[in-house]
């Protein structure tokens, strides 16, 4: 059998498919979970969930010039947001329209969509994602035209320093988030460049980021969804060794060869549609008078709520994969 290399096409495909594992669960558990670990695990979580995410795009990227760069943000990812959006809106005018409160559509639904605003009672929070990753996608092609990468660097941390600065703002448009996910993306282009992922690291170094994260948890928080980076720059570097430490981690796990791990690969080459997806369910489903025969106070209920999600969520993108590889077949035939 001819060994995997630890650098390769798919490499974060095992990672990008448990972020998405718990980009629901997160929606479904740690809002509501207030024990001690439930607190704990929810801070660990969205330290590193969207941050790694980030990073991992950066990755890829390869310098363009600022037209093509911004055209393929667009292509890529603006598009997703507005077919969500519009999805989203049109099914949530039909219900609140037949319900008699188009004012809880204009407040919920529309507004949020046209501001990019995760603010409560948003009902396209998991988008805000998509949004700020084009616009980290957007001022990495205008940094990495910049001939000096010592100013490259610069802007980047004056980025996320600013990012952080505004967050507590709640700006529209993702703003202070996109200027935090330029940073992590900036980042990962960096791993990339100096070979950051096949390098030997020494034990001390890892110590020194794993204390620097678990300090950044213990005494901050880095929830980008919820404008919450409350101590700013120290928040965001801890979030950065965090990522580091997982992404690296990842790639060792993806080397493994078990059956179900192919089946969360798989959802990493489908993020994007499962986002699209659990977006359209969390904020158009009336999940509400489903699990109202369940109780989701309880960890059994809670469970199964989050396993019928889940379920619902892989097999739409299955039929949709399904679809699209059957225009590719008869596209090609013709």
């Amino acid at each position: 059998m001819k060994e995997k290399k630890l650098i390769n096409m798919t490499m974060f495909d095992l990672l990008k498919g448990v972020s998405m594992i718990g980009v629901i669960y997160g929606h479904n558990f740690v809002s509501g979970d207030n024990t001690v670990l439930g607190i704990w695990f929810g801070k660990i979580l969205y330290s590193v969930l969207m941050p790694a995410f980030f990073m991992v795009s950066g990755y890829w990227l390869k310098k363009k010039d600022i037209k093509s760069g911004i055209k393929a943000g667009v292509g890529n990812l603006l598009k997703f947001y507005i077919i969500v959006s519009v999805i989203v809106n049109v099914i949530g005018f039909i219900h609140r329209a037949l319900s008699g409160n188009i004012k809880q559509w204009v407040e919920a639904f529309l507004i949020p969509s046209l501001l990019v605003s995760t603010k409560s009672p948003s009902r396209v929070g998991p988008m805000w994602f998509v949004f700020a990753l084009f616009l980290a996608w957007s001022l990495f092609y205008i940094v990495i035209n910049i001939k000096s990468e010592k100013m490259q660097m610069l802007i980047a941390v004056i980025s996320a320093v600013l990012g952080g600065i505004l967050m507590p703002l709640q700006l529209p448009f993702q703003i202070g988030q996109g200027l935090i996910a330029f940073f992590f993306v900036y980042c990962g282009y960096l791993l990339k460049k100096r070979k950051l992922l096949d390098a030997k690291i020494h034990p001390l170094i890892y110590l020194a980021l794993i204390i620097i994260w678990i300090v950044s948890i213990a005494f901050g928080s880095m929830n980008m969804y919820a404008y919450d980076v409350q101590y700013g720059i120290f928040s965001i570097v801890g979030s950065l060794c965090g990522s580091y430490l997982i992404v690296r981690g990842f790639l060792y796990l993806n080397l493994l060869e078990w059956p179900i791990l192919d089946g969360i690969r798989w959802m990493g080459r489908c993020s994007m549609w499962i986002l699209c997806v659990h977006t359209i369910e969390y904020a158009a489903f009336p999940w509400g008078s489903v699990f109202g025969i369940i109780g989701h106070s309880e960890w059994a209920g809670s469970w199964l709520h989050f396993a019928i999600r889940f379920i619902v969520v892989v097999i739409i993108c299955m039929v949709i994969q399904r679809v699209q590889n059957y225009r590719i077949k008869v596209k090609y035939q013709k």
